[in-house]
C-alpha cells in the first residue's frame, strides 16, 4: 500500500484520485504518522442489502443445511427475497 504526506496530497489530489479510481490504497500522513486511507469506493466484499442503500441481488447459500430460518436478515441485506 502506498504512502502519501498530507502536503503532497494537496499538491497532486487529481493524480491520487485517478490511483485510487483504479483499485489502489493509499494511506495519508501527517507529520509522518498514519491520519486516513483512501480507497476506491466500490470494495468488493461488502453487503449491498436494503440497510445498506444497495440494489445488488446474491443468492444466499446454505438453504438445506439451515431450512431458511435465519436467512432472511441476510436475504434482506443481499437485496434478495426471504424464501
Amino acid at each position: 500500500m502506498a504512502s502519501i504526506s498530507t502536503q503532497t496530497l494537496k499538491q497532486t489530489l487529481a493524480e491520487v484520485l485517478r490511483r485510487v479510481a483504479k483499485g489502489e490504497w493509499i494511506t495519508v500522513l501527517r507529520h509522518g504518522r498514519a491520519v486516513a486511507r483512501l480507497g476506491p469506493a466500490d470494495e468488493p466484499g461488502l453487503h449491498t442489502g436494503s440497510r445498506f442503500g444497495g440494489d445488488v441481488e446474491i443468492e444466499p447459500l446454505g438453504r438445506k443445511l439451515t431450512k431458511g430460518a435465519y436467512l432472511s436478515v441476510l436475504a434482506d441485506d443481499r437485496g434478495g427475497d426471504e424464501a
